[in-house]
């Protein structure tokens, strides 16, 4: 977890060498010693007894949908419907213990969403089956203000009177349990594809970032993009630490494409890390959101002039240059100026397992320089007067759940000499169902350092630029069921679809869905959209627990490309972007009108 007082640290860093390293060794001792302790009981008691003395910073969450006053405005003094909802109930859960280093990762990314309470090992106990099954360890975290209710607002509640907002909280009988590993749900385990922190309670009802998840939808309306701000700020953390574990000169730039929105921007440069841009509009975005234009990365393969000269203008730190003809442009708008650092973006010939759409680094490629053309282009670089070449750029595709591509890319361009800088690009893949299994940011960091050092020696500064890795699992969007037909499948047919998530209908992506208070369920069906197309499918085959009209769906893992593609097919306005931390919520990005739809006519 990151305290609210070294944000600022945080945001101040460039390379992240100044703060403190984190200890993986001493966090694995400590989590040992936890792991050992047995008879706590008598100390839980003590915990439980305890009235917290924290005050709920509450606020209003925000109003900016207009077209649903009633749904949006309460009583002064109320507490919004989402937060009290997700805070009816709380529950201990019990979590399958995991391998020690699995247990350190989620520890470093949930650090943002659990209070600073050190967990009590409740029960330590193995499974049937003999001692070589994994154990179960039940975990006791209590949650920070406004996630459970005390006795007297539990009493309140008996005699029809809402909680106070500003009122102390402590758990009583039935505690929030929150801890370093990821929760099983009540009834059904949440997949990882959820963001950090996610739960059912215990009447089955979907709670993200302490909040009501169909409570959110009925008073924002849907479709709408839900964002855990706790969960982009622990990804961001778990990066940054990764990378200071193994190397002082780094920086993790956000891959901007996959969200641009400046709201993300403005949490993810809080948080330390620097931005790559593949536009002049994602360049305006990005400063608007706060990024020091020194720590902007500049990329595209067909930059225009004006974005050259905007990017020259606004101070961006560095331009990746794609193609020899883009030298000439660049150095006209250079002039007589101090030289502008670039990098020079080459494509090593070798590809991950991912969708061809999305793949880069094969030697037919829309981007970058062969490695045939790479040592022309390199020369002529280094005899430029207005530019300074600084480096090597790659990037060889998205959604790549392997890390050996990654090796295999870094040995391809050893042989183009010897710089100070390599940017290596992002490219590592998330959970988008269950059975995803990514790899782990430390071992998708170990894997590229390690190789830098290895293959072009050691001291060099290393770039990378996670996007979809930062941003994708920090969403869900939430549907309202519109018709139910029944043919030869079930079609369930909600209120959006491909103007909000186009990635099915591009790359055939799969997606998980539920209704959002009533998970599992053994309906098979379609998720289907509402637009004039017959592939207009966001999940082609899913389970559902009978779906009817006016239910909530949910699929999770929106984060990267569900916003940045969306669109207005069929005149379909576009969803507004809710975060969400702590059990409050609001709008970051207001949903499209119909007057928005013809804002932009002159005639």
């Amino acid at each position: 977890m990151i305290a609210a007082g070294n944000r600022d640290q945080a945001a101040a860093r460039g390379g992240g060498v100044q703060a403190p390293a984190y200890d993986l060794e001493a966090a694995a001792r400590a989590l040992d010693q936890r792991l050992e302790r047995r008879a706590v009981g008598a100390k839980r008691e003590a915990v439980l007894a305890q009235r917290a003395e924290q005050q709920l910073a509450s606020r209003r969450a925000d109003r900016d949908d207009a077209r649903r006053p009633d749904m949006c405005r309460g009583r002064q003094g109320d507490e919004a419907a989402h937060r009290r909802a997700a805070q009816e109930h709380g529950h201990v859960v019990r979590q399958p213990r995991r391998d020690r280093r699995d247990v350190l990762e989620r520890a470093a990314v949930e650090r943002a969403v659990a209070r600073a309470v050190p967990p009590l090992v409740e029960d330590d106990r193995r499974q049937a089956g003999g001692g070589a099954a994994p154990r179960e360890v039940a975990m006791i975290l209590l949650a920070g203000a406004g996630a459970v209710q005390h006795d007297d607002a539990a009493a309140r509640r008996r005699r029809g009177k809402h909680e106070l907002v500003g009122e102390a909280v402590v758990p009583v009988a039935h505690p929030t349990a929150y801890s370093p590993i990821r929760m099983p749900a009540t009834r059904t385990q949440l997949s990882q594809a959820y963001p950090i922190g996610s739960r059912l309670d215990v009447e089955g009802r979907l709670q993200i970032g302490g909040c009501d998840a169909v409570e959110l939808a009925r008073e924002f309306g849907t479709p709408a993009y839900i964002v855990s701000e706790d969960d982009l700020r622990a990804r961001a953390q778990t990066f940054v630490e990764a990378f200071r574990a193994r190397t002082k000169d780094f920086d993790v730039l956000f891959a901007s494409k996959a969200f641009p929105c400046t709201a993300v921007f403005r949490v993810l440069a809080q948080e330390g890390i620097a931005c790559d841009v593949a536009s002049g509009g994602e360049l305006a975005l990005a400063l608007r959101g706060g990024f020091d234009p020194a720590r902007i990365y500049l990329h595209g393969n067909a930059k225009s002039v004006d974005e050259l000269r905007f990017a020259r203008e606004s101070g961006v730190g560095h331009i990746v240059v794609d193609n020899a003809g883009e030298i000439d442009r660049l150095e006209a708008v250079a002039g007589d100026g101090p030289p502008q650092p670039v990098l020079l973006r080459v494509t090593p010939d070798v590809r991950g397992r991912t969708n061809d759409k999305i793949s880069t680094g094969q030697a037919d490629s829309k981007f970058g320089v062969s490695m045939a053309d790479a040592p022309a282009v390199i020369s002529r670089l280094q005899d430029s007067a207005q530019l300074d070449l600084v480096g090597l750029h790659m990037h060889i595709g998205s959604q790549i759940l392997e890390l050996e591509p990654f090796r295999l890319a870094i040995e391809a361009i050893a042989p183009l000499g010897d710089f100070g800088t390599y940017n290596l690009g992002g490219g590592l893949g998330v959970a988008y169902t269950a059975d995803q299994e990514p790899p782990r940011i430390a071992d998708y960091v170990a894997a590229k350092v390690d190789t830098v050092n290895r293959v072009l020696g050691p001291g060099k500064r290393i770039l990378d630029e996670p996007g979809r890795a930062l941003v994708a699992n920090s969403t869900v969007t939430l549907y309202t069921v519109q018709s139910v037909k029944r043919n030869v499948s079930t079609w369930v047919a909600v209120d959006g679809g491909m103007s909000d998530n186009l990635r099915p209908m591009l790359y055939g992506s799969v997606y998980e869905a539920q209704v959002a208070d009533r998970f599992g369920g053994d309906t098979h069906a379609r998720l289907t959209g509402k637009h004039c197309e017959s592939g207009d499918v966001i999940v082609r085959d899913v389970q559902l627990d009978d779906p009817r009209v006016g239910d909530v769906i949910v699929t999770p893992a929106t984060g990267a490309y569900g916003h940045a593609l969306a669109n207005n097919y069929n005149g379909v306005p576009r969803p507004p972007v809710i975060f969400v931390a702590q059990g409050d919520a609001r709008v970051v990005v207001r949903r499209e009108t119909y007057d928005d739809l013809f804002a932009r006519d002159v005639d």
